[in-house]
């Protein structure tokens, strides 16, 4: 009898609620109270700092975001250009078939992560590698002087593994390679996400020059890391000793071609500073000068500070530029493009083409007015 009132006593006093101390209650209080009242002074602070522009930006963001990760989502194509190869913006042109077999090699890396039969696998990254790999050395290869790749995986062919080593990361033990191979998987829809917001219309990447998959481009060392630890995980297996050496030394034939591909794009960028200063070279010597490209005014930055440059982006711009330039006493005009001026624009004003000149790519077209 005393044991089962002694048990029933403890039970009841386990039960009973624990008061906190004062002093707790009030540290608590103040906490709740400092971040309530930081928070106020940071959105007041925030509200009278925003401009009008701002407001607009806020209130249109919902809806511009759901339409623009609509239109995303809803075109694969989009994929296609953020992750593989878009030809916009002075990229490489290249053949729908070819970017589709790119695409075919990059589906059998991800689908050598999932097999379990040995052999398939090996003939998924086999064909990875041909594919996916051989889309990086067309591009290494390509004779065009192109200025601008905006796919992100084809300048890192060694991602081909990368899917490999994300999933034995997973199923392995060590938690710190699996928090890495578990972000690798997340940043990735994240990243296209941002882009989405930004970048894609109409189901299609827009972007120029500068900009790229800059969303993305913490997942290059992600990818680099997974595909490291891909291939000793396979190194160190006990697969065949060939089928061991093949994916090492396919490993090692990719990484040579991302390393090439990043020093052509060195060259290219020399190249394009090259053929920048003789665009520089030929204006000056120009009266007057305006473009059709956006990206001329800024890569000809100290031209533009010493004498300027008039932006006509489109046919009527240019139009509506000759015909005010003889009410101010000009009577000549360079067109630098790359394209030829529109005839239209430049006969519907009055002007005439006097000279033509082509310099590194950038053709120079004269202009004189007729009246």
């Amino acid at each position: 009898q005393a044991i089962r009132c002694a048990l029933t006593s403890a039970a009841a006093g386990s039960h009973s609620p624990v008061e906190p101390e004062p002093a707790a209650a009030n540290v608590g209080a103040q906490r709740i109270a400092w971040v309530g009242a930081s928070s106020l002074a940071a959105a007041a602070l925030a509200g009278w700092s925003l401009s009008d522009r701002h407001w607009r930006f806020l209130r249109e963001l919902p809806t511009e975001a759901l339409g623009r990760l609509e239109g995303a989502m809803g075109s694969p194509r989009s994929l296609i250009d953020v992750f593989v190869h878009t030809g916009v913006d002075e990229a490489l042109a290249v053949g729908n078939e070819v970017i589709a077999l790119a695409c075919v090699g990059w589906a059998a890396a991800m689908a050598a992560a999932l097999l379990r039969s040995l052999r398939a696998q090996l003939i998924a990254l086999s064909l990875a590698a041909l594919l996916a790999g051989g889309f990086s050395l067309f591009l290494l290869l390509a004779p065009p002087f192109y200025r601008s790749l905006h796919g992100l995986l084809p300048v890192v062919p060694v991602a081909v593994l990368a899917p490999l080593g994300i999933a034995c990361a997973w199923r392995g033990g060590d938690r710190a390679l699996r928090f890495l191979a578990a972000l690798t998987v997340a940043y990735a829809p994240l990243g296209y996400g941002a882009i989405s917001l930004t970048y894609i219309r109409a189901g299609r990447l827009e972007v120029g020059l500068e900009w790229g998959q800059r969303y993305l481009l913490t997942l290059y060392p992600l990818l680099a890391v997974m595909a490291v630890y891909g291939v000793w995980t396979y190194a160190v297996s006990g697969r065949p000793l060939r089928w061991r050496r093949g994916v090492v030394g396919a490993f090692l034939v990719l990484a040579q071609v991302g390393v090439a591909l990043e020093v052509r794009g060195l060259a290219m960028v020399q190249r394009s500073n090259a053929r920048l200063a003789a665009w520089e070279e030929q204006l000056r010597a120009e009266p007057l000068v305006a473009t059709p490209h956006w990206w001329m005014p800024a890569s000809l930055a100290q031209f533009t500070v010493d004498r300027g440059i008039l932006y006509t982006p489109d046919r009527a711009s240019l139009q509506a530029l000759l015909e005010q330039l003889p009410r101010y006493g000009v009577q000549a005009l360079t067109y630098a493009s790359i394209p030829a001026p529109p005839a239209d624009a430049v006969d519907g004003a009055g002007w005439r083409v006097a000279s033509r000149d082509v310099v590194r790519g950038l053709r120079i077209t004269r202009l004189v007015a007729e009246r």
